[in-house]
């Protein structure tokens, strides 16, 4: 890889889109695990209870995408643990930053009150991503 040629940007731009499309698909993912946890417990605590499991589950599927896209193998097992948490605190605040500023479902809707509104995915995806190329890019640039 020349280290002064387009191929480096490239590759950023790359890690950049995969890895936001990828988290978006895992925090659909991570939203469909959290329903189902809440589906197994039963609903046995206050509905806004259930609703931070799913935003959170929503949060940690966009981060585990967002710390694949640059992932820092090369730090000791603290760094990498710390870097990793860092990602899930930036999507699961992506997530919540979504959930309070976004539209909403539709209020009229019969299942409006257990329906996830899709600014949740994106602000997720983008907070972990974030934090992720921040991370990424001051490792590949020291």
């Amino acid at each position: 890889m020349v280290r002064d040629g387009i191929n480096v940007y490239l590759i950023w731009m790359t890690r950049i889109i995969l890895g936001l499309a990828v988290a978006l698909l895992l925090a659909v993912v991570g939203d469909i695990s959290a329903r189902v946890f809440n589906l197994l417990l039963g609903y046995p605590w206050h509905p806004y209870v259930h609703q931070n499991i799913q935003v959170i589950g929503i949060g940690l599927g966009a981060g585990i995408a967002s710390y694949l896209a640059w992932p820092n193998f090369s730090f000791t097992k603290r760094w990498i643990a710390g870097t990793l948490f860092l990602i899930f605190i930036g999507a699961v605040l992506g997530a919540y930053i979504g959930d309070i500023y976004g539209p909403g479902p539709e209020p009229t809707y019969w299942w409006s009150r257990f329906a996830t509104d899709k600014v949740v995915y994106l602000s997720a995806a983008l907070g972990g991503m974030t934090v992720s190329v921040v991370l990424g890019l001051f490792r590949e640039l020291r």
